[in-house]
């Protein structure tokens, strides 16, 4: 169980009182151990008897914090080498946290660690009567803070982590064994298990936890060209061989051994075998660049030449790369003598019965050195020759070799050739070179053409260039330069070498490359069919002359018609010629000069088809600058009041771009001042801001209304007139149906009319008098 820093203490307390515990001495660093527990009395050591006075603790700090990463058992191989069977614990870390021992031990064996190698210190422990060891790996330096024979105490930094060996990041691995590490398969234990039975756990302290349950299939990729053995044994039947960078599945903890395993089962298309663990990659290679040697041994340098001589002491297995578990190519039989072209961590590229591969050098002796300055010559250039540093024209010239000079070959990529001559090397292409004692090919001889009154025609073009290209005086890029056809110049050839053409172009005739030569596809004219013969036209009757005397016409000439002048677009950056056609060696019009306003009508790639004045042509596209339109001048007008029609927003300027002020309601109003263009300007929020006239409506100002006062109806006295009411009303104080009523007439009743004031009348009714309204009565 997991211990409070008080129970500790109370703990620790009872144990030095009964003499079972001495006190904690400082880490050979000097710094304070890591807190440590006791055993508890009820939780079993595996295989052991019980302790309760050991003293435990976790292997890092986890203050500073760790990650449970990678578990003790299968797995998938997480690098090369790596194996199927993980047989520790990963516990992810920084660089330089320090590391602590679990328990109370004796410093056994220390290794620092390479990139290669990983380092590790191992303590041996007498637990119960048992001795376990614990191994800690992966630092760089594994005698930093402990020395072999040094006794140890539970919680004391031994080290700090680090990533050396095969290892994907700074990390501690622990590992627990029973008896001593890496004795036999069956005394590997779980670390995390095994703590956890001491009341350690490394999952609670964890900062973070990985899956701890291994997937369900692996993938790997072929490191090179390999063998698949039907067992677990590179002595057994080849079943298949895989190709660099072939996917192959497998299975986690698919290895013949937790310790000594070095062969994982794959399947690999339909077949399924053993391969050696090295020979896999979790993670697929990049292709191998041109001029390489690939990690299969296959040759992408073209030609090689050879460094030494070797004798093969017995019969050797040839390989297509420098490890036992590449392919076998074939095997090289005892006594045998091999050119070497190269040496490699311990293995020899050699030749041997027409195939380069690889063999391991303790088996094979040395017997002669050989000179690659000194190679043999099997060519010679066939004119003076520049040596380029590669192979490509572009390439920097590196020297000249005369013409007959005898030169070895040493390489050969894309029509090119490395040459040795004596002590200069370089690159030339493959046409400048012939077999020595070969006869020098030469160019047909072409006549000059003929000097004539006028002018020799041309031959017709039968090609056009798709570069630009030297035409040369012969069929070599070694020999000179007559002049540089651009892209699109028509030739016609005239004479074929090898891949070159003479050609004629204008009235030079010179050697271009063919392969930057297309072949003008004539044009195909349909043959128009003649119409079939008409019927012959009756014969009309002759129309009888008649006789008009002609009236001389004066024809006024008309002065020519100007072509419409555009509006100008743009303006020249610089002095520029307008030109008849889109071409720098098209005729120049006139010139324009720098500031020229010009009218743009059309685009033609970077040519602009432009007017000036009356004149049209076309100018490059990259002197031409847009005229930007004035903006509009700003005009006063006398105030008037605006309503905003829709919801507006308000702008510091007359330009939608320009920032903005404020937002209007709909229906707010404003007073206009000035207008610019169709923008006009007001006062807002104690500030002046623009808005399109399109949005604003002038506001009618509002008519006055005048109060109409009724006139006071004059109040007539009629004679005295009975008149019977039609419906119950009410009879008032006045002539008006805010006066109080006095009481309710019903229908039918008799009521005597004294007087009448607009619609009402003043009647008696019995011993009262009041007003009704006289559209009541009849």
């Amino acid at each position: 169980m997991r211990r409070t820093p008080q129970r500790l203490a109370l703990a620790l307390g009872i144990s030095l009182a009964l003499g079972l515990l001495p006190a904690l001495p400082a880490s050979a660093s000097g710094s304070t151990p890591l807190t440590v527990t006791l055993a508890s009395a009820s939780a079993p050591i595996e295989d052991t008897t019980k302790d309760s006075a050991r003293r435990w603790a976790l292997p890092l700090d986890p203050k500073k914090g760790y990650r449970l990463s990678s578990p003790q058992g299968p797995r998938c191989i997480p690098v090369v080498g790596g194996s199927t069977h993980h047989l520790g614990q990963d516990l992810g870390s920084q660089n330089g946290d320090p590391i602590y021992a679990v328990t109370d031990g004796v410093v056994r064996k220390t290794l620092n660690g390479t990139s290669a190698v990983s380092g590790q210190i191992i303590l041996k422990h007498n637990i119960g009567g048992k001795v376990y060891e614990t191994a800690y790996l992966h630092m760089w330096n594994a005698s930093t803070h402990v020395k072999e024979g040094q006794k140890i105490k539970a919680g004391q930094q031994i080290g700090v982590v680090g990533s050396s060996g095969p290892s994907t990041g700074p990390h501690l691995h622990l590992e627990v064994w029973k008896e001593r590490f890496y004795s036999n398969d069956a005394n590997l234990l779980d670390p995390a298990a095994w703590l956890s039975a001491q009341g350690i756990s490394l999952a609670k302290n964890a900062s973070l936890i990985y899956p701890q349950t291994p997937p369900s299939s692996c993938t790997y990729y072929a490191r090179g060209m390999i063998d698949v053995f039907a067992t677990a044994d590179s002595g057994s039947s080849v079943v298949a061989k895989i190709p660099r960078n072939a996917l192959i599945s497998s299975k986690p903890g698919a290895i013949n051994g937790k310790i000594n395993g070095n062969y994982v089962k794959v399947t690999y298309g339909k077949n399924t075998g053993w391969i050696d663990r090295y020979a896999a990659t979790p993670y697929r290679m990049g292709d191998a660049p041109a001029g390489s040697l690939t990690s299969a041994g296959a040759d992408t340098n073209g030609m090689l030449l050879p460094i030494a001589r070797y004798r093969a002491n017995g019969t050797a297995n040839l390989r297509t790369g420098t490890a036992t578990w590449y392919s076998v190519m074939g095997q090289v039989k005892a006594g045998s003598v091999v050119d070497v072209y190269q040496s490699k961590s311990g293995w020899l590229r050699i030749s041997h019965a027409g195939k380069i591969g690889w063999v391991s050098a303790p088996l094979f002796t040395w017997t002669a050195t050989l000179d690659p300055a000194v190679a043999k010559p099997t060519r010679e250039t066939v004119a003076a020759t520049v040596l380029r540093k590669g192979a490509a024209v572009t390439q920097t010239e590196s020297g000249k070799i005369a013409a007959g000079t005898q030169v070895a070959i040493r390489r050969s990529l894309n029509g090119w050739m490395e040459v040795q001559a004596g002590q200069t090397t370089g690159w030339v292409p493959a046409s400048a070179l012939k077999a020595i004692g070969a006869p020098t090919p030469t160019p047909p001889v072409v006549p000059a053409p003929p000097v004539e009154k006028p002018k020799p025609v041309a031959a017709k073009a039968t090609h056009i260039t798709t570069n630009g290209l030297n035409l040369r005086q012969g069929p070599s890029a070694s020999t000179t330069s007559l002049k540089v056809l651009v892209k699109g110049t028509e030739v016609a050839v005239v004479a074929t070498q090898n891949t070159w053409r003479q050609v004629q172009a204008g009235p030079n005739t010179g050697w271009v490359a063919a392969q930057y030569l297309q072949a003008i596809k004539p044009t195909v004219v349909k043959p128009v069919q003649p119409a079939g013969p008409k019927p012959p036209a009756k014969p009309k009757p002759k129309p009888k002359p008649v006789v008009v005397k002609p009236k001389p016409v004066v024809v006024k000439p008309q002065p020519s018609a100007k072509p419409a002048v555009a509006k100008a677009s743009h303006t020249t950056t610089n002095g520029l010629n307008l030109r008849q056609k889109p071409d720098v060696k098209s005729k120049s019009v006139r010139v324009l000069a720098k500031g020229t306003k010009v009218a743009l009508l059309k685009a033609q790639g970077k040519w602009r088809y432009v007017q000036v004045g009356t004149s049209q042509g076309w100018v490059a596209g990259n002197y031409l600058k847009l005229i930007k339109p004035a903006a509009p001048k700003v005009t006063t007008v006398a105030k008037k009041t605006y309503k905003t029609k829709v919801k507006l927003t308000v702008r510091q300027s007359a330009s939608t771009k320009s920032k903005a002020l404020k937002v209007l309601p709909k229906g707010a109003k404003v007073t206009v001042s000035a207008r610019s263009g169709s923008w006009l300007r007001f006062a807002v929020a104690s500030r002046t801001g623009w808005a399109p006239a399109s949005q604003l409506v002038e506001a009618k100002p509002a008519k006055k209304t005048v109060a109409v006062k009724p006139a006071k109806s004059k109040m007539k006295t009629a004679k005295s007139k009975v008149k019977t009411t039609i419906a119950r009303l009410n009879l008032r104080a006045g002539a008006s149906t805010a006066q109080k009523s006095l009481l309710l007439v019903p229908v039918g009743k008799k009521l005597t009319v004294q007087a009448t004031k607009g619609s009402w009348a003043k009647v008696s009714y019995g011993k009262k008098t009041g007003w009704v309204h006289s559209g009541y009565l009849k």
